[in-house]
């Protein structure tokens, strides 16, 4: 799992409604099918910005970030994570916005442009935002730093050369420090995220259909 969020495709003309009912993916007893991999294309190419591209590259990548959270919802389905609630979601909402540079009605052309329906990004940012607390919430308390792994991450990235810093230095040097081992934190949790995929892949009964992949 990816910190970037993640994660737009193409509109079927009426004429490819009986491929968007084809299953794409079987995860145990749970269907992803080829409509939902193209949803997945069309919300990730809104969240970036940028064009639609319906290849067999972009469906399988879809594919699989498709499991990897049906993965992680179905843990967090377990364990009765609390849902996320609307003013969440308001919130979440705004910082995409400001992510894209758009208001709000900018926003709504937008989904419109990528043919898809105001209540469908909705609850698929919803389902999204949910995940991300998962994470945080079930791998976060995993991650113990120490100082000296934080100062090495903090002269990795800044290197020993590094222009002097202007303003309160001490202030400056505690902002450094805090971002650094934000940082660090979050990429031990994808570590950790990643790895608990992986044994998780391993013993579930996930199946590609290729045909859906063409």
């Amino acid at each position: 799992m990816r910190t970037a969020i993640l994660w737009l495709w193409l509109a079927a003309s009426p004429s490819q409604g009986q491929l968007l009912d084809r299953i794409a993916v079987t995860v145990d007893d749970r269907v992803i099918t080829l409509g939902d991999v193209i949803d997945e294309i069309r919300l990730a190419a809104l969240l970036e910005g940028a064009a639609l591209e319906i290849t067999p590259e972009s469906k399988r990548r879809a594919a699989e970030r498709l499991v990897e959270s049906l993965l992680l919802s179905r843990d967090m389905e377990m364990t009765r994570f609390p849902p996320v609630s609307d003013e969440e979601l308001e919130e979440f909402l705004a910082r995409i916005r400001t992510a894209r540079g758009l208001n709000a009605a900018a926003w709504e052309d937008e989904v419109r442009r990528y043919q898809l329906s105001p209540a469908h990004v909705r609850e698929q940012l919803r389902r999204r935002l949910g995940v991300l607390r998962y994470i945080e919430f079930r791998f976060r308390p995993q991650v113990q730093l120490t100082d000296a792994e934080v100062r090495q991450y903090m002269q990795d990235r800044l290197g020993p050369g590094s222009a002097p810093m202007a303003g309160n230095p001490e202030r400056a040097l505690e902002a450094a420090r805090q971002a650094a081992e934000s940082a660090l934190a979050a990429q031990r949790v994808n570590e950790l995220v990643d790895a608990w995929l992986k044994d998780t892949r391993k013993r579930a009964r996930i199946r590609y259909r290729e045909a859906a992949f063409q």
